[in-house]
């Protein structure tokens, strides 16, 4: 299994946006290895889709996810 570092550089050579997703995935849980196969399966549509693809859904995508943790924090 990959680590950190590994998923985060993979991302990197997709985009900005979709490394910036893959930080945002990692950070979301307790323990970052919990995001890995997540990340996996993020990366994994950049084979299927595409990496220009993969990079304008990332972009969207990292946006609603802080706008939900953000959420998410503030019930607390």
């Amino acid at each position: 299994m990959p680590d950190s570092q590994r998923l985060i550089q993979w991302a990197a050579k997709s985009g900005p946006a979709t490394e910036k997703l893959i930080e945002t995935v990692l950070g979301s849980r307790q323990h970052p290895q919990q995001a890995y196969r997540s990340c996996l399966g993020i990366l994994r549509l950049g084979k299927a889709y595409g990496d220009k693809r993969l990079e304008a859904g990332s972009d969207c995508f990292t946006f609603v996810l802080i706008q939900y943790h953000t959420m998410e924090k503030a019930k607390r």
